[in-house]
């Protein structure tokens, strides 16, 4: 979830969330407005994420494999950025 231009921006894990505990996008949004104290990150989060990305490029990379076409945003954009080029 992030705000940009005024407007708030939901990413699917934000839906979700959103189905699974309405508290936790209560949680977002109070965040959004004035930032929670947040958990340091521990080895397991670390690792859940590191999984996470894994299994996006391995099926990134099996939709190439079948020649379908694969439309990549570079991170190194801003997200206002990356927001404009998946319009």
């Amino acid at each position: 979830m992030r705000k940009i231009g005024g407007k708030i921006l939901f990413s699917a894990t934000d839906l979700v969330n959103f189905v699974g505990c309405r508290h936790c996008t209560w949680l977002d949004l109070k965040d959004l407005e004035q930032p929670l104290e947040k958990a340091e990150s521990d080895a397991e989060k670390i690792l859940l994420k590191e999984k996470g990305l894994e299994h996006e490029r391995v099926y990134l990379e099996r939709l190439r494999e079948q020649g379908l076409a694969v439309s990549e945003i570079p991170q190194a954009l801003s997200m206002e950025e990356r927001v404009r080029a998946t319009a």
